[in-house]
């Protein structure tokens, strides 16, 4: 008697997370596995793409950016297809149709198709020398243009946008960075935090415009090309587009699932589709109307596809958007949201103007729980903010006291003293702070070898820092330091 088939459509990295917990499960003992791809090569990290602008030289041909290897993918019974198209999904037959004429059946299909750039249609958007940024191939076209470019324009402010212009401007290339909107990564930052790091990362031959709307695009006597912003028009070698992602979910639609009104194959908490045997996970899928675009949501998808077909059910109850990072030297740290109805929650703000630091928290007014957070220019007390939102824990008292870092009151209570063991250290691999502290009492005690053990740091990479001082602190502390329930009082 076969075994069970699986398809898997699409390699990117929530894609190659889903196969490599069905392998840590033991499912290719119960499963026939197939994988399909439409890039030439296996799964890379996505999020760190603009770091592949400066790499070494040395690393380009072994690809730092690879996750996996088609060897690895045999070595586990996975079947792989690079470079080839889905070209429909016929669920009478239960197979799916690739574009060189095969077809492959499944009884298990999941959809990890992603999402694609948005390009503004803008008149001249397809000019030589405009450029999407989103796939290994397009870092690619981009990194042999901007070897013989001095200035380029990079229309898109948000997150993805601002740290491709980092790193390209570190490859001393003049940089003009052009948004829409009124403020800098709308969808994490509030008006003040927003200007708080337009002033901070904009340096000479780095410029940032906001209320930028590129109105057309058009080539340059010469060369080059002028993007055209309102009465403005701006000299350019070279225009890249980071305007945000749109989910693929062209062949959920074909097949007649059933899709979210903005773009997503609709699942429920099983990450199933409209079809029971079809699940879809990532960027291509919809909960609840909501596509995250984020790799823990999709992580977080991809492990409940995996206990669905491993016989011990989970749920997916939504995604943490959380996010740390250093933006060109600037600390930013969002939790939850802060868009919240003034007249439900209280916010409390901390404006340091002389040090560029801005901390902003939003307190539920009847749960006195954490709705939300923003911190710029300095993140210290993140990690307990986070946590205090994921148990939805109760404030008691001031929240002033949660933005406070050392340089303000004091020293804080040791962080291995403020986690309980199944407090999430890392959200993208569900990496608990009783999984590190265990870690470190087997002689595990830095970044890189508790990463090989449990994958902690290893996603979007925003929990590093948090792991560093956890494991810091429990070095000062010692492995079996108690843990100490935090009564947060003004």
């Amino acid at each position: 008697m076969r075994s069970p088939r699986v398809v898997v459509v699409g390699n990117g990295m929530v894609s190659h997370h889903f196969l490599e917990r069905l392998y840590q499960a033991g499912g290719m003992a119960h499963y026939q596995v197939t994988v399909i791809g439409d890039e030439p090569h296996p799964a890379y990290d996505r999020i760190h793409l603009s770091s592949g602008f400066t790499n070494r030289a040395d690393e380009q041909s072994s690809n730092p950016l690879a996750l996996t290897t088609a060897r690895t993918y045999a070595d586990w019974g996975v079947a792989l297809c690079c470079g080839v198209r889905v070209r429909e999904i016929d669920r009478q037959q239960r197979c799916v149709r690739l574009a060189d004429g095969r077809a492959i059946e499944y009884d298990h299909l999941i959809l990890a198709t992603g999402a694609r750039a948005i390009v503004p249609q803008v008149p001249g958007h397809d000019l030589p020398g405009c450029y999407a940024f989103r796939t290994m191939a397009d870092m690619e076209a981009i990194r042999q243009a901007v070897a013989h470019a001095n200035h380029v324009v990079v229309i898109g402010g948000g997150l993805l946008g601002l740290e491709l212009a980092g790193a390209l401007h570190e490859l001393g290339v003049s940089i003009c960075v052009l948004q829409r909107g009124p403020s800098l990564m709308p969808a994490q930052l509030d008006p003040q935090a927003a200007a708080l790091v337009k002033s901070s990362i904009e340096v000479p031959g780095f410029e940032v415009r906001t209320s930028a709307a590129t109105s057309s695009i058009t080539l340059r006597d010469g060369g080059g090309l002028i993007v055209h912003v309102g009465d403005c028009d701006i000299a350019t070698d070279m225009v890249i587009f980071s305007t945000g992602v749109q989910p693929c979910d062209e062949l959920g639609r074909g097949a007649g699932l059933k899709v979210s009104p903005r773009g997503g194959i609709a699942i429920d908490e099983h990450s199933r589709t409209s079809d029971p045997d079809i699940f879809a996970v990532g960027d291509c899928a919809a909960f609840n109307d909501v596509s995250y675009g984020l790799v823990a949501p999709g992580y977080a998808m991809a492990r409940t596809v995996v206990s669905q077909l491993m016989g011990q059910p989970t749920a997916f109850i939504g995604g943490d958007t959380s996010t740390r990072l250093k933006l060109r030297g600037i600390e930013v740290a969002t939790v939850g949201s802060i868009k919240q109805p003034a007249t439900d929650c209280d916010a409390i703000t901390l404006t340091d103007a002389a040090n560029g630091v801005y901390k902003r928290v939003v307190v539920d007014r009847a749960s006195r729980a954490v709705l939300g957070a923003v911190m710029v220019g300095e993140s210290e007390g993140y990690d307990e903010l986070l946590q205090l939102y994921r148990d939805g824990a109760r404030i008691d008292g001031s929240p002033a006291r949660l933005l406070l870092s050392d340089q303000y009151c004091g020293p804080s209570v040791p962080l291995c003293q403020t986690m309980s063991s199944d407090a999430l250290i890392c959200s993208c691999h569900a990496v608990t702070a009783g999984q590190v502290r265990n870690c470190a009492a087997a002689g595990l005690n830095d970044v890189a070898s508790v990463a090989t053990a449990t994958s902690a740091s290893t996603g979007c990479g925003s929990c590093k820092r948090l792991l560093e001082r956890y494991l810091s602190s429990l070095g000062e502390q010692g492995a079996d330091a108690g843990y100490h329930p935090r009564r947060v009082a003004g």
